[in-house]
Order: structure tokens, then sequence, then C-alpha cells
């Protein structure tokens, strides 16, 4: 495991440098009202909300990234993948088309993106790492389950409290004794 991440590690290093020198995109000639649309149609790609010409999973489902946009950051299977859209165009589409990473390969091997697909998942990573967004919205994702939990327990907490307050306090022979006490 750690072998094949250090090879990922140089495998991305060699794709970034040349990138830095040359960073082509295709954002730059586009006008600003196209981009968003772009951005839009590749945000429902990797949400899923449109559905992969090839049938392949949605982006979402394995990773996470940080826009504010969306409702949740995304799967944990993989890693957040916010700062690949600082990568240039071309290493960005490497990484889409011919992952290093072997899940992804093999989860892509019979459902190939299409050539405007790439491309627009490309607009959309770029666009969300130019945003800056450091914590996506909601619940930071550590405290996530902290406050999931305690919201459980007060519910519980007060099922019990509401089942339990009229039981009967003593036991059913006390009033007997009672009785019985005061006849003496």
């Amino acid at each position: 495991m750690i072998f094949s991440n250090a090879i990922a590690g140089i495998w991305f290093f060699f794709l970034l440098v040349p990138g830095i020198v040359k960073n082509v995109t295709a954002q730059s000639t586009a006008s600003s009202d196209t981009l968003q649309q772009v951005v839009d149609e590749g945000r429902m790609l990797f949400t899923g909300k449109t559905p992969l010409s090839g049938g392949g999973p949605s982006c979402i489902s394995c990773h996470s990234i940080n826009d504010p946009t969306l409702p949740i950051s995304g799967g944990k299977l993989a890693i957040n993948i916010t700062v690949f859209g600082a990568l240039p165009g071309a290493a960005l589409r490497t990484f889409i088309e011919d992952s290093p990473f072997p899940v992804m390969n093999s989860a892509f091997v019979s459902y190939p993106l299409t050539e405007e697909e790439v491309s627009t998942l490309i607009a959309y990573l770029q666009h969300v790492s130019a945003e800056g967004v450091t914590e996506p919205s909601g619940f930071p994702e550590n405290l996530q389950f902290l406050w999931t939990g305690l919201a459980g327990l007060i519910i519980i907490l007060f099922c019990i409290w509401a089942l339990w307050r009229k039981r009967k306090h003593g036991s059913v022979n006390k009033r007997i004794y009672q009785r019985q006490i005061q006849s003496v």
C-alpha cells in the first residue's frame, strides 16, 4: 500500500512540474456564462444528478469535495479531491482518464468517460479549487458523528423518562402494610 502511494506521488510530481511551466486550459477562452454552465454540468456529473454516459459510478460516491453548494461533501472511500483542481488541465485530464489508482481504474474499465464528461469534470474541479473553500458546508466532518450521537442519546433519554415518569413508586404491598399498621 505504501509502495503504491509512493509511486502515485512520484507520478503526480512528474505530471505537475511540466504543467506549471505551461498551463493550458479550456477555461481561458470561455466566457463567464458559458464557463458557469460548464461548471454546473460538471457539478451534476460529479454528484450523479446527471448519470455518466458509460454507466459508471458518480464521483461523489467515493470522493469528497469542498463545495459549499452541495448538501454533503461526498464519499469516504477515496481522498478529498478539491486540491486536484489546482493541477494543470492536462495533468488533471490524465488523472481522470488514466488514473494511477487501481480502484478507480477497475471502477471505470468497463464504463469509460466521454471527452465532454472529462472536460466538464475538469472545469468543475478547477472552479471548486479556485474558490479556495477549506471546509465543506454544514457540520465539520469530524464532529458530525459526535453531534448525531448526542442527539440520539437525548432522544433515548427523553423516551425513557416519558415511559417511566408515571410508574408506581414503592411496592404494591406497601399500602396493605400501612393499613395493617394503622389498625393495630
